[in-house]
């Protein structure tokens, strides 16, 4: 495992450039030269911000910055000067703004020119930037396995518990619990205990990643390079894996969405690399989990919109022939490692068989539950009857029947799952404040567009308006949001803005413009708000199902909005998903985050809670909630 780390990786950067006469060591002595001659005033003109940087780097930092450069030359090897100063500034370990590390990237690589790469400057009036050529070569082998270094495998040993921000996960590797850049760093309480119970969780590899990848088939003649590279590398990891348990480390993001930290393996990635896990702890497939399992093959094969019973169905009519319809199903790797799964337990033999379950269109779910708009939460199937609703279908019907004869439809041919398909992104997006998909798609000041946003009032009143109430608490003073979430989590969410700065380089005669982000208040970001807002909640949502179904033994393997179980587990998941959103239906929680961002009193025409209603969340056992 360790020899993923960045110690390994300094390790083999400086074999290769000391096998190169390229050592580190000269370089390290060349940033401290530079920073003699700079605070001697023989660099440009001394002025404060700048000594300031410079005075920070010590032999440490210049030893760090040389590796930095080194890896940074290895790894984007000919490219433009304003990538190299991007990707040596995010491996700066400085307590200093993002522009700053920029700047001191940009002299460091200019003071350092012709040693292990050649600054080249543009041609006068072809207005193109300068570029760095390397003097480094390395065998495919050795550019697979250093790019692997910023996206670390999962652990084999035992990881850290997060006892603090910056203390869990790889023992040899010290990070932040927090994904993102450094504006997302804070001192508020964070949920840790999450992280710690999800990062407890073993997995192992099944037979399906001996299956090899598959590419578009319209992909390009340098994608098809890339991706036989990545296989490369992906084989080697997955080779050093196939016989053992691990486990993978977890980070937040700044909203409170957790994230499995990984390249090759991963729990939130591809169907490839969904299908190539399942938990290291075996059970027995009891009654229930046994109907789990034929609804996920079912959901698999692709009648995830289809009725409990009907999928069941297809599974007992189709038993003896379920392997030979593998090339029909939608998913086929996870439709074969799930009826794999299913042989496994009519054998009565043990299973680590992942199942998981969907919510319905969280976003809107989760708004129309806030707002407590009854007739919305039936379509978003939190309050339940026979009918198996899906939003993008309801949407789509109501539009298509009233626009039918737009010109839109027309190279569709009447084929309404093309028109479904058409319909779901902006349904998607619009929810979290995109407009311009729905433009994009139906035009501007059209009456398709219209007629899209009457389908949606139609079944997400509520939650439009929960997306109005949240938009008019934006401050275009604050550079800055931060709400506690239910379970004492914090949301720290900065408003960031992307400029567009020069950069003086007296070490090498330059002056160029650098594009970077930085922490401000801003309209431009007023959009950010409510997504952001709704996105901590489903991540609220989903730490909740970790942590109270870890009480009960139960391991859960989450993608934001999807649960991933053992197959006995299905039932006790959907029970504590009911009870969450029937606590979200009852407290005044949207009421109570916005008046923690605002800082005053918020008056929201919802609703008064119905104890009768929370009931029937409760009660509603076979409803489609998460499916």
């Amino acid at each position: 495992m360790e020899k993923y780390s960045r110690k390994s990786m300094k390790s083999k950067i400086k074999a290769i450039c000391e096998s190169q006469d390229k050592s580190i060591e000269v370089l390290s002595n060349k940033i401290l030269e530079w920073k003699e001659e700079y605070l001697k005033g023989n660099i440009g003109k001394p002025y404060k911000t700048k000594t300031d940087v410079v005075n920070m780097v010590d032999e440490n930092i210049a030893d760090e910055l040389a590796i930095s450069i080194l890896f940074t030359t290895i790894l984007l090897g000919k490219n433009t000067f304003q990538s190299y100063i991007g990707h040596v500034a995010s491996q700066i370990n400085l307590e200093i703004e993002s522009f700053r590390k920029a700047q001191l990237a940009a002299w460091v690589l200019a003071y350092c020119d012709g040693g292990a790469y050649d600054i080249i400057a543009p041609a006068i009036g072809s207005m193109m930037n300068y570029s760095v050529e390397p003097k480094i070569s390395l065998s495919i082998e050795d550019s697979q396995e250093l790019s692997r270094c910023f996206f670390l495998p999962p652990s084999k040993d035992k990881l850290n518990d997060w006892t603090n921000p910056f203390n869990g996960g790889y023992s040899f590797e010290r990070s932040y619990a927090i994904l993102g850049d450094s504006f997302n760093k804070h001192n508020y309480p964070i949920d840790l205990n999450t992280l710690n119970i999800l990062q407890s969780v073993k997995y192992k590899l099944t037979n399906n990643v001996d299956t090899p990848q598959k590419l578009d088939e319209d992909a390009t003649e340098d994608r098809v390079l890339q991706f036989a590279l990545a296989e490369i590398q992906t084989r080697k990891v997955l080779k050093d894996y196939r016989d053992d348990e691990f486990s993978f480390v977890w980070k937040f993001d700044k909203r409170g969405r957790v994230y499995s930290c990984g390249y090759d393996i991963n729990v939130q990635g591809d169907s490839y690399r969904k299908a190539s896990l399942e938990f290291a702890k075996e059970e027995i497939v009891n009654e229930s989990g046994l109907r789990w399992l034929k609804i996920d093959i079912a959901n698999h094969y692709g009648l995830d919109k289809e009725l409990w019973e009907d999928r069941v169905k297809f599974v007992d009519e189709n038993d003896s022939i379920l392997e030979a319809l593998a090339d029909k199903a939608d998913e086929p790797l996870l439709y074969i490692q799930a009826v794999q799964a299913y042989r496994k337990a009519q054998r009565g033999l043990p299973t680590g068989y992942i199942v998981r379950l969907d919510a319905t269109a969280s976003g809107p779910q989760i708004m129309n539950t806030l707002f407590r708009d009854i007739e919305g939460m039936k379509y978003l199937n939190v309050l339940g009857d026979d009918t198996r609703y899906d939003l993008y279908t309801l949407v789509a019907k109501t539009m298509y029947e009233n626009t039918k004869d737009s010109q839109i439809w027309r190279d569709l041919n009447g084929d309404f799952a093309k028109v479904r398909k058409t319909i779901k992104k902006p349904v998607m997006c619009s929810f979290y404040n995109s407009v311009s998909k729905p433009k994009e798609i139906f035009g501007e000041n059209t009456i398709e567009l219209q007629e899209f946003y009457k389908a949606l009032k139609r079944y997400c009143e509520g939650a439009l308006e929960v997306q109005d109430t949240i938009n008019a608490c934006w401050s275009n003073s604050k550079d800055v949001n931060i709400w506690t979430l239910p379970d004492g989590h914090t949301a720290y969410c900065p408003v960031s803005k992307v400029l567009e700065s020069k950069i003086e380089i007296p070490e090498k005669g330059m002056k160029i413009t650098y594009t970077h982000t930085v922490q401000r208040a801003n309209f431009a970001e007023s959009r950010s708000l409510c997504p952001n807002l709704v996105h901590s909640l489903d991540g609220y949502i989903c730490r909740e199902v970790v942590k109270r179904l870890n009480s009960k033994g139960i391991e859960v393997s989450p993608i934001h909005d999807s649960f991933g179980v053992h197959p006995n587990n299905c039932d006790e998941l959907r029970r504590v998903y009911r009870e969450l959103l029937a606590e979200l239906y009852e407290a005044d929680t949207l009421i109570n985050l916005l008046k923690e961002i605002t800082g005053s009193d918020i008056n929201v025409d919802i609703p008064s809670a119905d104890e009768s209603i929370a009931q029937a969340i409760r009660d509603n056992v076979d409803g489609y909630y998460i499916c």
